[in-house]
């Protein structure tokens, strides 16, 4: 990058000089360095705020990801539940509609 010295105001490129090659002046404290110097502090500030929203986005996926599978798990039990309670209801009405009396009290007593 070419800079312009403060001191003399030889135009050189700072890059392969440490110094001036003019009137071999310092440029640690030149304008152009130090605001190279904070947007350079300023995009490692950048980079590092954007790896960490990237870190932070994979955990919310493998946690949304593990709790999906919860939530299915979760639903195969209510239908599973759902089924027998069901099936408990319905084979001693289906008894009772079929005649067996005595069989279908059996049944609900000892639900109940």
């Amino acid at each position: 990058m070419r800079i312009t010295c403060d001191y003399c105001g030889a135009s050189f490129d700072a890059d392969t000089n440490s110094s001036c090659p003019k009137c071999g002046g310092s440029f640690g404290n030149d304008v152009e360095m130090k605001g190279m110097s904070d947007n350079y502090k300023e995009e490692q500030f950048y980079q590092e705020q954007m790896q960490l929203k990237e870190q932070q986005q994979q955990r919310f996926e493998a946690r949304q990801k593990e709790l999906d599978g919860q939530v299915k798990k979760v639903k195969i039990g209510c239908v599973v539940f759902a089924v027998l309670l069901l099936s408990v209801i319905i084979i001693p009405i289906a008894m009772l509609i079929a005649g067996s009396q005595e069989a279908a009290a059996v049944v609900l007593n000892n639900i109940i």
